[in-house]
């Protein structure tokens, strides 16, 4: 496979670069940095599968050797379209050489990109946005601290009752300022259920809550606290409320925690490990110490 590519194969290859760009225009997906390649590494792959059959080209629509010259360098390969006739779409090398060329990428920005993306560092940004402070905060209040005590999404009983658990905390944080009135929505967004939709879509919580909330597949998710759980809860507490301005709504933030967690938890669980006074007492001295800095 050769490294650099010529300028006739580019400007065939250009081709499927701009059929697959402005497919993804088309999908609405926000390019990374304008660039294709970074994006790609962002998608879920299923997504990514459709993009890349919608942008196939036909056999038809170039001449043969200017095919054969992409193909054996590995710039575009052969597949079939949603017909199921034979076409082409570019390869990872063949958009890595014309983003190169458009110098929309190259091994420092791909490097950069890996390095923020997936290694964490002691500057990481734990910044949560509205719809993840009501996750962490419905969590934390039905205290879903273990594998054994998850949120289970797996029972339509289940998902209705977080439904109403996730309309609470949005509007007690609302109360205190801490997210804005469009955060969450309980209407189905299209054939999915809302909780799923979000649920679905809170793929940079691990990252902003130090590997803390744990997505373990089968619509089951965690909070792994129980390690270090005064300092665990800390941090949480730390990113959800950054700004506690008083005793008065530290209190008020305690007490909703525990409100949510005897008077819901039965309705989402069917074991009650952590809902206990001593577990109260935890929580309460966490809040404490976080707000008084101990």
């Amino acid at each position: 496979m050769h490294s650099i590519i010529t300028d006739d194969q580019t400007k065939i290859l250009l081709h499927f670069y701009n059929k697959l760009k402005n497919d993804a225009k088309n999908e609405k997906i926000k390019l990374i940095n304008g660039s294709l390649f970074l994006t790609i590494l962002k998608i879920p792959n299923n997504k990514i599968s459709k993009l890349l059959i919608s942008a196939t080209l036909p056999e038809g629509v170039f001449y043969n050797h200017e095919l054969s010259e992409l193909l054996k360098d590995g710039y575009i390969c052969e597949t079939e379209n949603l017909d199921n006739n034979l076409g082409y779409i570019i390869t990872a090398m063949g958009l890595w050489a014309i983003e190169n060329n458009l110098q929309l990428i190259d091994h420092e920005k791909f490097l950069n990109f890996i390095q923020e993306d997936k290694f964490p560092s002691i500057n990481s940004d734990y910044s949560v946005n509205d719809i993840q402070k009501i996750i962490l905060t419905s969590m934390i209040a039905i205290r879903n601290f273990s594998l054994g005590t998850p949120m289970d999404l797996n029972e339509e009983t289940f998902r209705n009752n977080w439904v109403n658990i996730f309309d609470q905390t949005a509007e007690f944080l609302k109360a205190l300022n801490y997210i804005n009135n469009k955060a969450w929505s309980s209407r189905n967004t299209g054939a999915e259920h809302p909780i799923n939709y979000v649920m679905r879509r809170a793929q940079s919580l691990p990252q902003k809550t130090r590997h803390l909330y744990k997505p373990e597949g089968n619509y089951k998710y965690y909070l792994n606290i129980i390690n270090k759980p005064s300092q665990n809860l800390k941090f949480l507490f730390s990113i959800i409320f950054p700004s506690i301005t008083s005793q008065n709504e530290l209190d008020e933030i305690y007490s909703f925690l525990c409100k949510i967690a005897y008077d819901k938890s039965k309705l989402v669980r069917d074991n009650f490990e952590f809902i206990n006074p001593e577990w109260d007492t935890l929580i309460q001295e966490s809040l404490d110490e976080f707000y008084y800095a101990i």
